[in-house]
């Protein structure tokens, strides 16, 4: 698990728990870019949290054995079919860095 998901995770929780209006089952999460691999690795591993999450020009792994989430989680996927930095016909792999973070291929 990524230390960035894991922060992510943490602080909705936190955010749940300080506010109680929150309704925890309407938790979602939006990434732009490289906040979209967050988002889509938020969902492999934390879909027993979110409700669901967008991912706006980012990707997910490109083998899909490493997402296995553990609830079934919603998901919009907003890409440009023409963006040559993050093709949007392929996935890329998320390579892990030293610290456990999520990083562009």
């Amino acid at each position: 698990m990524g230390e960035d998901s894991r922060y992510v995770r943490n602080l909705a929780l936190a955010l749940a728990d300080r506010h109680p209006t929150i309704d925890r089952r309407r938790l979602f999460v939006y990434g732009l870019s490289n906040g979209g691999f967050l988002a889509l690795r938020v969902a492999c591993e934390h879909a027993d949290v979110f409700a669901g999450v967008w991912s706006q020009a980012g990707s997910g792994f490109a083998a899909e054995s490493r997402c296995a989430p553990a609830a079934p989680i919603r998901v919009v996927v907003e890409h440009a079919a023409t963006d040559t930095l993050i093709p949007y016909f392929r996935r890329v792999d998320i390579p892990q860095t030293g610290r456990g973070d999520a990083a562009a291929a």
